[in-house]
């Protein structure tokens, strides 16, 4: 058995503490030893295009109207926006008269065909230039896509006294532009 003097033993106590500490300091560098960057912010943008889309219930029939009468009215149609933005819808005739396969005479819109503004409530002249019918029409509901639906879209027509008999038809068209 090895004997140590009273001054070792002083030292070896001294010193276990000491390695002790060292040992627990190893253990912390070998633990973490990953450095870490400065955070960095990324933007992340998205872009979503405009679509204008309307739809347009068709097609409207005046029904029998007798010759000579003022004022026949369609029944209430709808006009809807399917699209992602605001619009302004416009219409006009495709022709400057209904015409006829059979009959010879012919439907001029001047004065007779008139359609309803949303916007005033009134019924204002037919042409075959863009009228605005609708001013800010709603968007789409985002999510479900239910659209903005004008259920009210009206026509009327004056049909000249001694007019042949026959259906006359005209083209009427519809467009819309993003409401600004």
């Amino acid at each position: 058995m090895i004997m140590l003097g009273e001054n070792m033993k002083q030292k070896i106590l001294g010193i276990i503490p000491l390695m002790v500490v060292m040992l627990f300091v190893a253990f912390l560098a070998v633990g973490d030893n990953q450095t870490y960057a400065n955070p960095v912010n990324q933007q992340v943008t998205v872009t979503v295009p405009q679509a204008i889309a309307i739809s347009v219930e068709t097609p409207i029939s005046f029904g029998s109207v007798p010759a000579g009468t003022n004022y026949a009215v369609t029944p209430e149609y709808w006009i809807s926006n399917n699209g992602n933005v605001k619009i302004d819808v416009y219409v006009k005739a495709g022709s400057t008269e209904f015409t006829s396969p059979t009959a010879t005479d012919t439907i001029a819109i001047d004065t007779n065909y008139y359609i309803k503004n949303y916007n005033s409530g009134n019924f204002q002249q037919v042409t075959t230039t863009d009228q605005m019918i609708y001013n800010n029409m709603n968007k789409a509901s985002q999510g479900s896509g239910t659209p903005t639906v004008w259920n009210g879209a009206q026509q009327r027509l004056n049909v000249p006294a001694y007019t042949e008999d026959g259906a006359y038809s005209i083209t009427m068209i519809y467009s819309a532009t993003k409401h600004n």
